[in-house]
């Protein structure tokens, strides 16, 4: 107990001790011309915070800021199918007032993986180019660049985001396991399946594109040198199980291979136990944290939206039962992000 309630206060120390600095933050827009998406950037910023909109997210930052001058290990973050970055700002806040560089990607490309557009492949490839866009956004930026640590970049990602990251590492994706798990398991796995064609709408939407937009499978190049990946509530069943032994072989079992942390939510109804979290947990190596919040729902991962958002536009967003602590359930799972990053990738 003494051990536990030590640790308690390192780590309330860790959280508080630096939030007087505030976090900074920078967006930048996405650019057609230079094919660069939409990144919004944390850092611990010497600067005064103020009050200002994050979408409709209340928040208090230093907005465009001068960094600390100190070296910050990036962190970077890939939101869920049709999600924002600005949806984790409390998780990557957190980050940043520890120390952390933290550059979020807005992936415009979820339209091509919703098959309105190309193809499934296409989406992934996109998805994990634009992380790599985002470092080079990052250097481009003078003040961030000098403080930004290059040779220790870790990743964390939600749903969705959480393939996006293992791919960035080297972790092949199969489209082909994803149709094959469908075909056996759409009815206990219905709201993954829902984004998986039939063979039928499949081959209807073949004939619409030529051959070269229209491919099976992904073809990622260049994994990113990651020491750290965190996943929550991972979409596991867009990997086979030759592709996750490989990636055991060729990136995690490596001395310099990244560790991996696994979060899954026990209520979560969109990537349904056992099929993604605990199929990644049983299979991949060098894992250093596998923990389940068993209370908590897919869409709690993400920062609650305002009381006015759903008086004005109540449709889509998620509703929890009124004994569910939203807030309790951030702070918990975002200390326990933190601490693995502490861990695996320490700030100097």
């Amino acid at each position: 107990m003494k051990f536990y309630l030590n640790s308690l206060l390192s780590l309330s120390m860790i959280f508080f001790s630096t939030h007087a600095l505030g976090a900074g933050f920078i967006k930048v827009d996405k650019d057609d011309n230079q094919n660069t998406p939409e990144v919004g950037i944390w850092y611990n910023s010497k600067d005064p915070v103020e009050k200002n909109r994050l979408g409709p997210f209340d928040v208090k930052y230093a907005f465009n800021g001068e960094p600390v001058k100190q070296k910050m290990p990036i962190i970077l973050l890939s939101h869920g199918i049709g999600g924002r970055y600005r949806n984790h700002h409390l998780t990557a806040e957190a980050l940043a007032n520890a120390g952390y560089m933290v550059v979020g990607v807005r992936n415009y490309s979820d339209i091509e993986f919703l098959h309105v557009k190309k193809d499934r492949a296409l989406g992934i490839e996109k998805r994990t180019q634009q992380l790599k866009d985002a470092l080079n956004i990052v250097k481009a930026l003078p003040k961030l660049n000098a403080v930004a640590d290059f040779d220790n970049i870790g990743a964390f990602g939600f749903s969705l985001g959480g393939g996006t990251v293992l791919i960035a590492a080297g972790l092949q994706p199969s489209l082909k396991n994803t149709d094959a798990h469908c075909k056996l398991h759409a009815e206990k796995d219905p709201i993954f399946c829902s984004y998986t064609l039939n063979w039928y709408q499949w081959q209807y939407w073949a004939l619409r594109f030529s051959k070269e937009d229209w491919r099976a499978e992904p073809n990622i190049k260049k994994p990113l040198k990651l020491k750290a990946i965190a996943v929550i509530a991972p979409t596991g069943q867009i990997f086979s199980e030759a592709g996750l032994q490989q990636f055991n072989k060729d990136v995690l079992e490596k001395p310099e291979g990244p560790k991996v942390a696994i979060f899954r939510l026990g209520l979560d109804d969109q990537v349904v136990f056992p099929h993604h979290a605990e199929y990644l947990s049983q299979r991949l190596k060098n894992i250093h944290t596998y923990q389940v919040f068993e209370a908590a729902y897919h869409l709690s991962f993400i920062a609650p939206f305002p009381k006015w958002l759903y008086e004005e536009e109540p449709e889509g967003l998620p509703v929890y039962p009124a004994n569910f602590d939203h807030m309790k359930f951030l702070n918990a799972i975002n200390q326990e992000i933190l601490k693995f990053f502490k861990t695996t990738m320490p700030t100097p």
